[in-house]
C-alpha cells in the first residue's frame, strides 16, 4: 500500500510533512536544526507556556529569525498563555513588532484575545491555534479557519480517524505531537497546579502536581496502588503518564493527514532534542521515498533503545493514536529517567550553487544561489601570470574556505582562461562579499514593514496599570442568581427555588428537568426559572445532528446552552446558534479582547475565568457577564479514567477519591456518557473530572463584585448532596439577592481560590 502524505496541505520541505523540533534556547535552536528539522518552536521571556525554559531574550529571537531563515527553516515563536489587558496593550504589541518586521514565520496562540490582537495588528503574521485551545474537531477547524488561522496543533488526546477527520474539513493544516511529554488533562483544562500552588499552567508555570503521588479510593472504599508498588516509597502516581513514542507508527499519522510533526521538549536539554531529532528525521525520509510502503516500515533496535535512553518515564506508550485510554499510558511508578545516549551535537548548514567566471581582460564574477535567492558578485580584472598560473584547484581551495558561515556547496562551476593570476586575497573578500550579499538578500525578502499603530484611549489606560477603568453596574441592587447542577434530584428541588432565575443541567436529565418546568409554568406563569442545558466538557463523538439535536432542545422551552469546550462553540457558532451560548469559564476571556472576540461571535453571556483576582475583574469588561460564587472548582478534565486504570472499568457516573500526601481528599467524577440520551455510540466520549478538595466560596463579596459590574452570580454544585444544594443555595441567596450580611459558618471551610492571590 502506497501512503498519501497529505502534500497539498504542507509547508514542509518540497511539500511534505514538516518535522518540528523544541528549542530551549540558542544552542537548542542550533542543535535541532543541525539534526535535520525543519522547523524549530521557541519562547521568548514572556507570553510562552513555558516559563522556567532557557528561552530566548529578544535579540537572540531577531538572530534566530536571520539565521533559520538562511538556512531555509522556519521558526515559529509561542505566544500561548492567557493575557491579562495590561500586558495585552502595549506589552503584546512591543513584543511582536520586531519579531515581525523581522518576518517571523508564525505565532502559536491560546487566547481568543490574542488571536483577535494579531488579526487586527499583524494581519501578515501566520497565527497557529495552540494545543491549549483544545481543539478536537472539523468545526474547530472550519471555524477558525474563517478566522484566518493557518495552523491548528491537535489535541494530544485525538486518536488517527480524528486527525483525519479535521485533516478532510478543511485545509488548515494540522500539527500533531510525534515523541515527548503527555500531560494528563486536555492541555489547556488543566487548574490543578494553579488552584493547589498559586503557578498556573496557562501562565507556563506548571509545577506538575500530577506527577505525585495520590491514594486511589473507590466508593467502595477500596484502596488500590495500581496493581504494584513503588519499591521505595510505596506510593503510586495514577496521574502521570508516560511518554508518548510514536517512531513505530509514524507512517499511519502522516497519512491520517498530519502536515507538521511535532517533537515536545522545550524544558529538557539539547541534546534530547538533537537526538530525539535525527532518529525522526531518519524515518520520516524514509516514509517519504517513493513508492514506500507501510507493511515495509520497520525500526531497528537500536534507534528504539536510544529513544529510551535519550529519557524514559516508565517506559513509554503510543498515546491516544490506536487507543482512546488506558492504563498502559501511566507511569504509576514516578520512574522518569535520563539514560546513557550519546547524541552528536551538529551545526546546520544550507547548501550553495555557484558560478565563478575569471576570464582574461574582464572583471571575475562570482554568481551563488540557495534555493530561489541568487546574487552576484565582481571582482578585479584579473593579471596575466608572470609565474605560476591559477590552476581550478586552487580557486575551489579558496572557494570551499566557508569556515563558521551557514553554508556547504553543493555544486561549483569554475570557469578559467589559462595563464591568468588570482590572488588569494582578492578570492577571499570575493567570496566573504557574495556569502554577505546572500545572506541579506535572504533575510531581506522575509522582513515586513508594518502599518503606523495607534494606540486607542481604552488601550492606554489598560497598559497604564492604576489608571483602569472600573465598570459600575448599572444601579441594579440585586444579583440575577444562576445554579448549575450534576444531580437529577438536586435539580428537581433547586428549580422549585423562588428568585433562580435559571439553572444549567446535564444533557442525561435535561428533558426531566424540561418537562418539570412546563408543569410549573401550567400553575407559576413566569416565575419559572430558565432552563440551560449543559454541554459536556469536551465535544467528541458527539451526535452527527447535533446541531438538529440542541435545536430541538430550544423547541422543547430550553433557553441556552452552557458550552464549555471551543469545538462545541465553534460547531454552534458555525450554525448560527451563537445567541444561545453561554461561555463557561474553560472559554477563557482574561482580557477585553476576548470578551470582545465572544461578544462579537453573538454569545450572550461569557463566564468570568477562575484565576482573575478582584482587581483583574474589576478592570474587565464585564457586561453581559456571569461569575461563579460558590463550587468545587473543576482541576483537571482528562480523557483518562481514574476507575477504569486502578480498578478496571464499570460504565458508571460515579465519583472516586484522590488522597494527596498531606491528606487532602480530591473527587474525581467518571462521565462515562456525556451524551447519554442522544443517539451515540456507546462510551466513545469519556472522560474524568477531578475536583478541588475544598468548595470554592465567596459569600462575604456581594459589594466587591457590584463594583465590578457583575450582575449574574453562579452557584456550581456538583459533588454536593441535594440536602447541602438547597443550604448552599438558600444562603447564598440571602446575601447575593436580598443583600443579607454573610455569616461564617466555622464548619464549612472555603477557599476564595485566586480572587485575592491571582497567578502571576
Amino acid at each position: 500500500m502506497t501512503y498519501n502524505l497529505a502534500a497539498d496541505k504542507s509547508i514542509g520541505r518540497a511539500g511534505q510533512a514538516e518535522l518540528l523540533a523544541p528549542a530551549c534556547n540558542y544552542e537548542g535552536l542550533r542543535a535541532v536544526l543541525g539534526a535535520g528539522a525543519d522547523a524549530a518552536y521557541a519562547g521568548g521571556k514572556v507570553f510562552g507556556a513555558r516559563a522556567y525554559a532557557g528561552n530566548f531574550d529578544n535579540d537572540e529571537l531577531l538572530q534566530a529569525i536571520r539565521e533559520v531563515h538562511i538556512l531555509g527553516k522556519r521558526l515559529y515563536i509561542t505566544v500561548n498563555t492567557l493575557v491579562k489587558n495590561k500586558e495585552l496593550y502595549g506589552e503584546l504589541y512591543n513584543y511582536l513588532g520586531p519579531l515581525y518586521d523581522a518576518g517571523l514565520d508564525a505565532v502559536l496562540v491560546q487566547d481568543f484575545g490574542i488571536l483577535s490582537f494579531l488579526r487586527e495588528n499583524f494581519p501578515d503574521l501566520p497565527v497557529h491555534a495552540s494545543t491549549q485551545m483544545a481543539v478536537t474537531g472539523p468545526e474547530g477547524m472550519k471555524f477558525l479557519e474563517g478566522c484566518g488561522v493557518r495552523r491548528v496543533v491537535a489535541a494530544r488526546e485525538l486518536g488517527l480517524q480524528e486527525i483525519r477527520r479535521m485533516h478532510e474539513a478543511s485545509s488548515v493544516e494540522v500539527e500533531t505531537f510525534i515523541h515527548g511529554a503527555l500531560c494528563y488533562s486536555y492541555s489547556g483544562r488543566c487548574l490543578m497546579s494553579s488552584l493547589i500552588g498559586g503557578r498556573s499552567g496557562n501562565r507556563g508555570r506548571c509545577a506538575q502536581p500530577c506527577r505525585l503521588p495520590y491514594e486511589v479510593i473507590s466508593p467502595e472504599g477500596e484502596q488500590s496502588r495500581g496493581g504494584k508498588r513503588n519499591a521505595a516509597k510505596g506510593e503510586m502516581t495514577p496521574l502521570s503518564l508516560k511518554d508518548l513514542n510514536t517512531i513505530t507508527i509514524l507512517p499511519d499519522i502522516v497519512a491520517a493527514g498530519a502536515a507538521s510533526l511535532k517533537i515536545e521538549g522545550r524544558m529538557k536539554q539539547k541534546e534530547y532534542a538533537a537526538g530525539v531529532t535525527a532518529i525522526y528525521r531518519k524515518y520520516l525520509d524514509i516514509i517519504e521515498k517513493p513508492g514506500f510502503s507501510r507493511e515495509q516500515y520497520q525500526v531497528e533496535e537500536y534507534d528504539l533503545r536510544q529513544l529510551n535512553e535519550l529519557f524514559s518515564r516508565g517506559g513509554s506508550c503510543t498515546g491516544y493514536y490506536n487507543d482512546y485510554h488506558g492504563r498502559f499510558m501511566v507511569d504509576f511508578y514516578g520512574s522518569a529517567k535520563t539514560g546513557d545516549a550519546d547524541t552528536e551535537i551538529r551545526s546546520p548548514k544550507a547548501c550553495l550553487d555557484g558560478r565563478i567566471c575569471i576570464k582574461a581582460g574582464k572583471p571575475m564574477t562570482l554568481e551563488i544561489s540557495a534555493g530561489e535567492v541568487c546574487v552576484s558578485v565582481e571582482g578585479n580584472v584579473p593579471e596575466i601570470s608572470k609565474g605560476r598560473p591559477a590552476d581550478e584547484a586552487g580557486i575551489r581551495k579558496q572557494l570551499d574556505r566557508l569556515g563558521n558561515t551557514l553554508f556547504y556547496w553543493k555544486d561549483l562551476a569554475i570557469e578559467l582562461d589559462e595563464g591568468l593570476f588570482v590572488p588569494a586575497a582578492q578570492m577571499n573578500e570575493l567570496r566573504r562579499r557574495a556569502i554577505a550579499e546572500l545572506e541579506e538578500a535572504i533575510d531581506s525578502s522575509y522582513r515586513r514593514v508594518r502599518a503606523a499603530w495607534e494606540e486607542s484611549s481604552a488601550q492606554a489606560g489598560e497598559r497604564g496599570g492604576s489608571e483602569k477603568k472600573e465598570l459600575f453596574s448599572d444601579s441594579k441592587e440585586r444579583f440575577s442568581l444562576f445554579v448549575s447542577v450534576e444531580d437529577e434530584e438536586t435539580a428537581l428541588r433547586l428549580i422549585r427555588e423562588d428568585d433562580l432565575c435559571g439553572i444549567y443541567v446535564p444533557l442525561r436529565f435535561c428533558e426531566r428537568v424540561l418537562d418539570e418546568r412546563e408543569l410549573m409554568m401550567k400553575h407559576a406563569g413566569q416565575n419559572v426559572p430558565d432552563v440551560y442545558v449543559s454541554l459536556p466538557m469536551i465535544s467528541r463523538s458527539c451526535p452527527e445532528d447535533i446541531i438538529s439535536v440542541l435545536k430541538g432542545f430550544l423547541e422543547r422551552g430550553a433557553k441556552g446552552f452552557l458550552v464549555k469546550d471551543s469545538e462545541m462553540l465553534f460547531a454552534m457558532v458555525n450554525a448560527g446558534l451563537a445567541e444561545y451560548v453561554t461561555a463557561d469559564t474553560s472559554l477563557y476571556s482574561w482580557n477585553d479582547e476576548a470578551v470582545k472576540f465572544l461578544s462579537e461571535l453573538g454569545v450572550s453571556r461569557n463566564t468570568v475565568p477562575i484565576e482573575l483576582n478582584e482587581g483583574e475583574i474589576r478592570h474587565r469588561d464585564n457586561r453581559n457577564t456571569e461569575m461563579i460564587v460558590y463550587g468545587y472548582l473543576p482541576m483537571m478534565v482528562s480523557a483518562q479514567c481514574v476507575r477504569a486504570n486502578c480498578f478496571g472499568c464499570t460504565g458508571k457516573h460515579e465519583a472516586l477519591r484522590l488522597k494527596d500526601r498531606y491528606g487532602n481528599y480530591f473527587t474525581a467524577k467518571c462521565e462515562c456518557t456525556p451524551w447519554k440520551g442522544l443517539d451515540t455510540e456507546k462510551n466513545t466520549a469519556c472522560y474524568n473530572i477531578i475536583y478541588n478538595s475544598l468548595p470554592f466560596g465567596l459569600p462575604d463579596a456581594r459589594e466587591k463584585l457590584m463594583k465590578c459590574g457583575i450582575d449574574s452570580v453562579r452557584l456550581s454544585f456538583t459533588i454536593e448532596s441535594p440536602d447541602d444544594a438547597i443550604a448552599v443555595f438558600r444562603q447564598y441567596r440571602d446575601i447575593y439577592v436580598y443583600g443579607a450580611e454573610s455569616k461564617r459558618k466555622e464548619d464549612v471551610k472555603l477557599t476564595k481560590g485566586h480572587f485575592k492571590r491571582g497567578v502571576q
